[in-house]
């Protein structure tokens, strides 16, 4: 559950300051929380609001590099498989133009 909620708590930091939740890492996101929950225990009620903007900005301060769009073709090196044997022109195989999420539309 502290998992989800870590998850939780950077898409809605992500979700505020308009960038991609892919770039802030969930390690970094983890030491941040671990580091506020004694913070959070010993503030008074009403200067957690200023608490929780700090954690937010905490958590912004590391952000990762936006992720390039990759493919791998599905292959596998064993003779006995229901997959194709890895070849030469699978190592230059066509990479995606577009992100991931604008490819796959969900219904």
């Amino acid at each position: 559950m502290a998992h989800y909620a870590i998850r939780a708590l950077m898409h809605q930091v992500a979700l505020h300051q308009q960038f991609d939740p892919d770039r802030l890492s969930f390690v970094h996101a983890l030491e941040v929380v671990r580091n506020a929950i004694a913070d959070f225990q010993m503030t008074a009620r009403h200067l957690l609001v200023e608490l929780l903007q700090r954690l937010w900005r905490d958590l912004v301060r590391y952000l990762l590099l936006k992720r390039r769009n990759r493919i791998n073709p599905h292959v596998v090196k064993r003779k006995m498989s229901k997959f194709h044997l890895r070849r030469l022109e699978h190592a230059r195989s066509p990479q995606p133009t577009i992100p991931f999420r604008e490819a796959v539309v969900l219904i």
